[in-house]
């Protein structure tokens, strides 16, 4: 099977190397991102002071994306740059189906001008390979109700659908829903399973639903 390569833009329209022009990806990796540690020693103690974990979890360094194509026209070098340099853009692989990177492309370089020659590609994406399809978790409520959420290795603020203005309670605090969509930033989504509770004074439908990401 021929590993491929899939970039789409911020409008939805994708640039396929091997299915439009057919050329071939030569390698191409995307090693974890390193995690950013802050440690201070301070006189007339042992050790360090680990502070790595002051925003409430460890926070990583932009991840570098690079790919390799081999052989590639002048005609799809020249439409590879226009599409992606300097753009955000999504990469997604085809031995990853479930999950793509995100960043901006930072570099195209061949050595050869015209007609045919390797490609060298860079993205500089976020640290977190982000899952294509968002996890939905469902829960209809007629007075109270409750669901568990649990996301992967990224923290996620839930987009909160609902069909009925209602209230609910996580973490300890209770916060007001309004018929449509909500976002509420105190809301955080982690990877250890937590309880949502809806208090709802009529037939309620809600939909809790985030994208999930992992290192």
């Amino acid at each position: 099977m021929i590993d491929t390569v899939t970039f789409e833009n911020q409008y939805g329209e994708k640039f396929m190397p091997y299915e439009q022009y057919e050329i071939y990806m030569k390698s191409h990796s995307f090693s974890p991102p390193t995690p950013k540690i802050f440690r201070y020693a301070l006189d007339g103690m042992d050790g360090e002071i680990d502070l790595s974990d002051w925003a409430g979890e460890v926070k990583f360094e932009p991840r570098e994306v690079s790919i390799s194509f081999r052989e590639m026209s002048e005609r799809a070098y020249h439409a590879l740059v226009q599409f992606a340099l300097g753009r955000v853009i999504k990469v997604m692989f085809s031995n990853d189906p479930d999950y793509y990177c995100y960043g901006r492309c930072t570099g195209i370089e061949t050595d050869v001008n015209s007609r045919v020659a390797d490609v060298d590609m860079t993205v500089t994406c976020g640290a977190y390979r982000l899952k294509r399809v968002p996890t939905i978790v469902k829960v209809n409520v007629n007075g109270t109700g409750s669901v568990v959420v649990k996301a992967k290795r990224m923290t996620a603020t839930p987009q909160i659908t609902v069909s009925g203005d209602c209230t609910v309670t996580f973490g300890g605090e209770t916060y007001e829903l309004t018929e449509g969509s909500n976002t509420i930033p105190e809301i955080k989504i982690t990877d250890r399973p937590a309880t949502m509770a809806f208090t709802a004074s009529a037939a309620t439908t809600i939909e809790v639903k985030w994208t999930d990401g992992v290192l």
